[in-house]
């Protein structure tokens, strides 16, 4: 069940990046950004906002998601989770948070 945790959470990190990283697309369509050039925001403070607003959107969706997943197994299969594997979930959410992150950026 580890394996498939793991699994999960890496493939929601993914998704709900690349959902989130959305938006700078549609800002940059819509001439958004430019309007963000007018205050006294520098460029690389509102790519660094970008990438800090879809980190926290992306984590807070694997918590929720890691708890949805928790309670479905442990109705259907009593799984419980130890700390040992909460605490390696939980680097693994962070670090797949990141790099989801810095993927789509790039890729955006």
């Amino acid at each position: 069940m580890h394996g498939w945790l793991g699994g999960i959470l890496a493939i929601t990190g993914i998704t709900t990046a690349f959902a989130v990283m959305g938006q700078l697309v549609s800002d940059r369509s819509n001439n958004v950004t430019w309007d963000f050039r007018m205050t006294a925001m520098s460029p690389l403070r509102i790519s660094l906002s970008y990438f800090l607003s879809t980190s926290l959107v992306s984590f807070i969706m694997q918590v929720v998601v890691f708890a949805i997943t928790v309670m479905y197994f442990n109705l259907q299969d009593k799984l419980i989770v130890t700390a040992n594997m909460l605490l390696s979930l939980l680097v693994v959410t962070i670090v797949n948070t990141a790099f989801a992150t810095m993927f789509s950026l790039v890729i955006v």
